[in-house]
């Protein structure tokens, strides 16, 4: 027993002093070479997907309309030209006897054969409501590309991830030089955890580089030694917003007021009234190249084209009732917002709004007086910046979830990461930097133990009450299981994909299976059931009858059914004293 003792305390030793040799030399390491490392595994995580993150639900729902798009446009350049068919985005298809057509899986075939596609006689279908940049960009590095092409694409991921995660470190050396290194592992740490990063920054269509590159050289605005300088990082901000608009419209005002909250992470309090100049600068040359985009893009293509998909990807329209139900037409901005604060099954963070509240707290802490925040010592300059800009930070995707309802209504696994353009990174950081300071003033938890244990317990109350009702509504959910087998089991009466709703009813009961986030509990599901000319009414609100909520984002809802003979049913959807969807089923 002593030998095994001796042995464990042995490896013990072992590791902890292999941990310090490894801390010693990152500690070592130039701040540069440092975020070049660090650049190079977050790329190595990203494209392998490190992790095993279960990013095939968010693959499935992008890769046959984004990624496609450009793997066709490549298949497409290699057989006849990178300017063939118009240079558009698009994909190939064989349609005689396709069951499938326009599938990544085709698009992958025709990438590695190209001359299949004449003998094929395989039609290329554009994709006119982009510009398509970035599948010009990738066309000229297959170009150029001398490896097989069954391994090209894996390597244009691994690319596509460098780059992203180039722009990041670039920001993350940054944040080392006004900040420390402490804010440097907050920042970086969630986006290398983050799922939805592994699953869009090897993508191909997304082109994430372009969400922070306007942030990045904003950053630079304030280290700008001349007029000449900041005239050429304005033109170099107009470029990074114009390429991010001609590789896709999608994120577009979360892309532009990122780059103005990039103009208040530093640590010169002196300057705020160049800071909200450079903001409005910012704001005006990344609109100046949006609207480059859009002319060239329409010059291109076509404006009709692109005011349509304007239409749809803002109010929600469509050409039919169904269209516009799956693009959220008649779903509120407020409901929207809810659901994107609240959990899910996707991202790093299941659920947004504790985690952005914790932060808010720390954050709102920093501004109190040293007998309210005693722990976070006398010198708060960078504390503040970093708060401000967490503030400021939430209204870069707070603006393209309410201006593009309709695409955050349609898209809710990809668009969760437009909190992290750039809200939970510059949070990450914030919460590292505190830590930092409260390590350093740790001597003044020592010098009165009363005020230390009463700082203490706010905290610790606040988690166990958290703790507490998560333990909490596990059981009573729990205690709810039984709808799924009554549902099951029950007569189907009405089904949706489209609104997804599974209305059904058995001897007892009319069950209601709805994805959770398309409704309020407010809402109320009227259920009208006819014997002839008699009516019973078994209307019910939402929140007044959900039975149980499981992982996977559905809810069940259970009403009492009458023993009355059903010979029709009327259903539907209540929301804001508007009637959403209606449908009636004859028995």
């Amino acid at each position: 027993m002593a030998a095994i003792g001796a042995l464990g305390a042995g490896w013990r030793g072992a590791v902890g002093r292999s941990m310090i040799d490894v801390r010693n030399r990152l500690v070592g390491v130039s701040d540069r070479r440092l975020c070049i490392l660090v650049s190079l595994v977050l790329a190595l995580i990203w494209t392998n997907n490190i992790f095993h993150f279960r990013i095939s639900s968010a693959y499935g729902v992008f890769d046959p309309t984004s990624e496609g798009l450009v793997v066709g446009r490549l298949g497409r350049a290699a057989a006849e030209g990178i300017l063939s068919q118009g240079g558009s985005l698009g994909s190939n298809a064989k349609l005689e006897g396709n069951p499938d057509p326009g599938k990544y899986w085709e698009q992958l075939k025709y990438f590695e054969h190209p001359e299949l596609i004449a003998p094929d006689g395989a039609v290329f279908g554009a994709y006119l409501s982009q510009f398509g940049l970035q599948s010009l960009f990738f066309a000229v590095v297959d170009k150029l590309n001398p490896f097989p092409r069954q391994y090209s694409i894996g390597l244009y991921h691994f690319l596509a991830a460098l780059m992203c995660a180039a722009v990041l470190m670039w920001i993350g050396f940054m944040f080392i030089e006004r900040f420390g290194r402490p804010a440097f592992v907050g920042f970086v740490v969630p986006l290398a955890f983050e799922p939805l990063l592994s699953a869009l920054a090897p993508n191909l269509y997304w082109a994430a580089p372009l969400w922070f590159l306007p942030m990045a050289l904003s950053m630079r605005l304030i280290n700008a030694q001349n007029r000449t300088q900041r005239r050429w990082l304005f033109v170099a901000i107009w470029l990074a917003v114009t390429a991010k608009a001609l590789c896709g419209y999608e994120f577009i005002t979360t892309v532009i007021v990122a780059a103005m909250v990039g103009c208040l992470l530093n640590t010169k309090e002196e300057s705020l009234y160049s800071n909200v100049v450079d903001m409005m600068w910012t704001c005006a040359v990344g609109l100046a190249g949006f609207v480059m985009a859009v002319i060239l893009h329409g010059y291109r293509f076509g404006f009709a084209n692109i005011l349509a998909r304007a239409v749809e990807r803002t109010s929600g329209g469509g050409e039919t009732l169904d269209e516009e139900l799956l693009v959220g037409r008649f779903a509120s901005v407020s409901s929207v917002l809810r659901a994107y604060f609240m959990g899910n099954e996707y991202t790093l963070i299941k659920n947004f709004g504790v985690v952005f509240a914790v932060l808010a707290v720390i954050a709102l802490l920093v501004f109190f007086e040293k007998k309210y925040s005693w722990f976070f010592g006398e010198n708060r300059r960078e504390l503040r910046s970093l708060s401000v800009a967490y503030f400021v930070s939430f209204a870069a995707p707070m603006s393209w979830l309410i201006l593009a309802k309709a695409h955050s209504f349609a898209h809710k696994p990809i668009d969760f990461i437009l909190w992290y353009i750039p809200t939970v990174p510059i949070g990450g950081a914030l919460v590292a930097l505190a830590i930092k300071e409260v390590r350093a003033n740790r001597k003044e938890w020592t010098a009165s133990p009363f005020r230390a244990i009463v700082t203490i317990s706010i905290p610790a109350a606040f988690l166990l009450a958290v703790a507490l009702v998560a333990v909490l509504d596990r059981s009573i959910n729990e205690k709810g299981a039984w709808i799924v087998q009554a549902h099951t089991g029950g007569k189907r009466i009405f089904t949706d994909p489209a609104t997804g709703v599974d209305f059904r009813f058995n001897e007892n009961w009319f069950t209601v299976e709805y994805v959770c986030d398309r409704t309020l509990p407010s809402d109320v599901f009227f259920i009208h059931a006819f014997n002839g000319d008699a009516v019973t009414n078994h209307d019910f609100v939402l929140g007044d009858r959900i039975v149980f909520s499981p992982r996977g984002g559905k809810c069940y809802y259970a009403q009492t059914k009458s023993s009355q003979p059903i010979t029709r049913i009327e259903s539907g959807l209540v929301s804001g004293g508007k009637i959403i969807w209606r449908h009636e089923d004859a028995f």
